[in-house]
């Protein structure tokens, strides 16, 4: 009889063959998930980004590093009121490493996030092959899937979605440990099953080891995101479906040892999940944030039907969103969803069925498990636990236990999308079975789907490239969203846009009106100075203690020569004590008061606060420029510039130090460099046209200073400044005629008036001259300008000039009338009584000067002068 030999050759060759077609499976996923992710690694920090990390000092390394475990995940303490209570602080901790590394650089956190998005396919894919023993072809079609899909942009591309990124890689090794612990625990039961029950009772150290692993990875997905937790339950699930024979045993007495094990298991599961929920709410205080309305405003209504249809709606919709990414933006709160008030809503057709489905398939597959020992048990295992996968994780955000700040966030179904994908995935494998003949286009289909969700990826990277894509596609997809309305209106207000960021702020009203900082930042951007202190005025009756309207008005009365306006900014500082704008208004109205402790009292905690900011440095530099502290206050300025090269306000303070200092050239270099920045700068163009006259080149000072008049019309200190270099130059025709064509486009400009008064005299045109003191009197009456004394005092002196004595006599007393003690009109009053040989009164006035101020050098003359004269009559 011939014996059969094994063909070992054979077998070696196709267990090579099977090993690399699956890890060519686990490598395909990988690969595609660096390359849907590799455009928007040249993406701007946006949106988030910009207060989770560049504004936050737990990031930049500003804070001491343990201040990272008791702050939330935005750098404010979780025991302040105004906390978001988002404490993930290992999320945190990786950003403060990546901007540590990276010096900022938004390229290298996008780089990051692409390879934790690839590290979360590749553990999927382990978990798909050794604890879902799923196939390799629907291990390929679940992990494809999910490193194509549309959903995961904001999560993967969105660089604060790293926190959901990170938290699914510790959740699946988490969930991957706990599993290897109870399979371990049950091939360890199957290869001992001979023998005695009582050595076996016990709970075996290893088994003990990959459960505390899997524990300790729980805590760390909850301290990554506070989804992170919900891995216990999927845990608890698997542990349920696995050892099911276990839990019917629990109700019988004489438990068995696996059965101990089990409870041992389950126990541990539960003790834990209450000791990290109260260590989480201990971290809060145990306190709920706080949300506005326009967050979710399902969870403000009244109507405990409208929070039922609407949330069970929310759920639905969510799902949706898995199924088909087609319509997708970065937020959606306020009327993204309106609210389901009734019954007869057609959406709530889509709830029910939804629902339907997802109950009776769960129901049926419990009912055959534990029922029907005949069923097909790895389908239904994967079923159910492809179902806990997707609804576990998502409960934290369906408002079941508590409210949450979004209608619905696309980062948060990052986890949930996985017992999507493994769901998909294990409906295309039944149909290649059930239906093989059609499985080639089955196959096509798939391909087909990843490839328009793969495209739909690419294109959604590019909306997150920066501020304005991300905005401008918001107020596209959602324009029912007044929240991008808003943030569109202040992207285009930093852009300068006012007129589009009025648009779209008063869109953001149209859509809520109850907003306050919509009607707030509206009077940011308009002109009319009576409709934008109603702006903010509606805003304060919305909402009293609203900081910005606080501040906002405030600033605005301040810059009316208001004092009201300071109680305000300081009411916006008592409701903020870190507002850093507030306190630099505060800084700036103490200056001027020339109050300089307590402007530097403000100035100094605001650079406490953001050392780093642009206008909080220029502040201090500005404080050291009023206190004459000149060479701090360039260098500050100059430690600016370092930082900030074309920051305008610093390069033209820096040339004004220099200009004052007499160091012209550096002044001209650097209003040369100002203008670089802002070609159309019409300050630069008057400071270096002032910088050319003392040079001496007044050539290059009439050339700038005329550039400067075109771009300020209505600037008199440019135009005067103008007219002076011209006259310099000897343009004196020029100079006249440019200074009459502004007095007669402004003939209530007292400063032009006054100047043409005194350059009139200059030039000796004496009835010009009278002409515009008789204006610059006019306007100073109308106005009740402090200097009238002075001006009744030229006003004379003209008269005086052009022989009528009784018109110099009139507004010499009218001078003095105002001012008794003011010496010169009155000695002047002297000397016309003494022309016209008044003698006795013209003695009476030098003798009243003389009592202001005995050394009064042309009263003494002149009296000694009359005293001759009357002892010759």
């Amino acid at each position: 009889m011939a014996t059969h030999v094994p063909n070992v050759k054979g077998q070696k060759c196709e267990s090579k063959l099977t090993n690399n077609i699956s890890k060519m499976y686990a490598t395909i996923p990988v690969l595609l998930a660096v390359l849907c992710y590799i455009n928007g690694v040249p993406g701007d920090f946006v949106h988030d980004d910009v207060l989770a990390i560049l504004h936050n000092r737990d990031v930049t390394g500003e804070s001491d590093l343990l201040a990272i475990f008791y702050n939330d995940f935005w750098g404010v303490s979780m025991q302040d009121s105004t906390s978001h209570k988002s404490y993930r602080p290992l999320c945190v901790l990786s950003f403060r490493l990546d901007y540590y590394l990276s010096g900022g650089d938004s390229r290298w956190f996008h780089v990051v996030n692409i390879m934790l998005h690839a590290l979360v396919v590749f553990v999927l894919t382990q978990v798909c092959q050794n604890v879902l023993k799923m196939s390799s072809l629907a291990t390929l079609v679940a992990t494809s899937l999910f490193a194509v899909h549309p959903i995961h942009t904001e999560a993967v591309t969105g660089i604060v979605g790293r926190a959901d990124v990170l938290a699914a890689v510790l959740y699946l090794l988490s969930f991957y440990m706990y599993t290897s612990a109870v399979t371990k625990s049950q091939l360890e039961r199957d290869v001992n099953d001979n023998l005695a029950e009582s050595a076996s009772a016990s709970f075996p150290a290893k088994q003990l080891i990959r459960v505390a692993s899997s524990m300790a990875l729980a805590l760390a997905a909850m301290l990554t995101k506070e989804t992170g937790i919900t891995v216990l339950g999927v845990s608890l699930v698997y542990d349920l479906i696995t050892s099911r024979k276990h839990v019917l045993k629990w109700l019988k007495p004489g438990l068995t040892a696996e059965t101990k094990q089990f409870i041992s298991r389950v126990t541990i599961i539960i003790i834990t999940i209450l000791s990290l929920l109260i260590m989480r709410m201990a971290m809060m205080n145990f306190e709920k944030p706080s949300f506005k309305h326009e967050d979710n405003p399902a969870s403000f209504s009244t109507s405990i039907t409208t929070r039922i249809f609407t949330f069970n709606y929310i759920a639905f919709y969510n799902f949706w969103l898995l199924l088909s990414p087609s319509l997708l933006c970065y937020d959606w709160t306020g009327g993204s969803i309106p609210l389901i008030k009734s019954l007869l809503d057609h959406r709530n057709i889509c709830t029910i069925l939804f629902y339907s489905v997802m109950i009776w398939s769960c129901w049926r597959c419990v009912r055959k498990m534990f029922l029907d020992q005949s069923a097909v048990e790895k389908q239904l295992h994967l079923f159910l636990l492809s179902v806990s996968l997707m609804v576990i994780p998502f409960s934290p955000a369906s408002n079941m236990f508590f409210r949450v700040g979004f209608v619905i966030a696309e980062r948060i179904l990052y986890i949930p999308s996985i017992g999507f994908c493994i769901l998909i995935a294990q409906g295309f494998q039944i149909l290649c079975s059930a239906l093989a003949r059609f499985k080639s286009i089955f196959t096509a289909a798939m391909l087909a789907l990843m490839l328009v969700m793969a495209a739909k990826t690419v294109c959604r990277n590019q909306v997150w490239e920066s501020r304005e894509t991300l905005f401008r596609s918001g107020v596209r997809d959602l324009p029912q969203n007044a929240k991008v309305h808003y943030n569109m209106g202040n992207f285009l207000k930093d852009e300068g846009n006012k007129t589009g960021a009025e648009y779209h702020y008063r869109q953001a009203i149209r859509l809520n009106p109850f907003h306050p900082s919509y009607h707030s930042n509206l009077g940011t951007v308009l002109s009319n100075v009576n409709e934008t202190k109603e702006c903010y005025m509606t805003a304060l009756k919305l909402l009293p203690d609203h900081k910005n309207s606080l501040f906002n008005l405030g600033s605005l009365l301040i810059d009316e020569g208001d004092s009201a306006g300071i109680s305000l900014v300081q009411h916006s500082l008592n409701k903020d004590p870190n507002f850093i704008e507030a306190l630099l208004v505060m800084g700036k109205v103490m200056l001027r008061a020339k109050n300089f402790s307590a402007a530097e009292s403000y100035i100094k905690r605001a650079l406490d606060l953001n050392p780093h900011r642009p206008d909080v440095r220029f502040s201090y530099g500005y404080y050291m420029h009023m206190t004459d502290n000149l060479d701090a206050a360039l260098q500050e300025y100059q430690h600016i510039l370092a930082l900030h090269p074309n920051e305008l306000t610093s390069i033209q303070n820096a040339a004004s130090i220099h200009s004052d200092r007499g160091n012209l050239i550096e002044a001209e270099q650097l209003l040369k460099r100002a203008l670089n920045v802002k070609e159309d700068c019409e300050d630069c163009l008057s400071a270096l046209g002032n910088v050319y006259i003392r040079m001496g080149d007044l050539n290059k000072a009439v050339i700038s200073l005329a550039k400067a008049t075109h771009l300020a019309p209505n600037s008199t200190k440019i135009h005067l400044r103008y007219v002076r270099a011209l006259k310099e130059n000897k343009q004196r025709e020029e100079a006249r005629e440019h200074l009459q064509h502004h007095i007669s486009k402004f003939p209530q400009d007292f400063l032009a008036i006054w100047f043409a008064y005194n350059l009139s005299m200059e030039e000796n045109r004496i009835s010009d001259a009278a002409q515009y003191i008789s204006e610059a009197v006019n306007i100073a009456e109308r106005e009740n300008n402090p200097a009238l004394s002075y001006l009744y005092k030229e006003k004379a002196d003209i008269y005086r000039l052009n022989k009528d004595l009784d018109g110099a006599l009139k507004y010499y007393e009218k001078s003095i009338e105002i001012s008794p003690e003011y010496e010169e009109p009155i000695v002047n009053i002297g000397s016309v009584y003494y022309l016209k040989k008044n003698y006795k009164e013209a003695e009476t006035y030098y003798q009243r000067a003389l009592a202001i101020n005995p050394h009064n050098q042309l009263a003494r003359l002149n009296l000694k002068k009359l005293q001759t004269n009357m002892k010759m009559t």
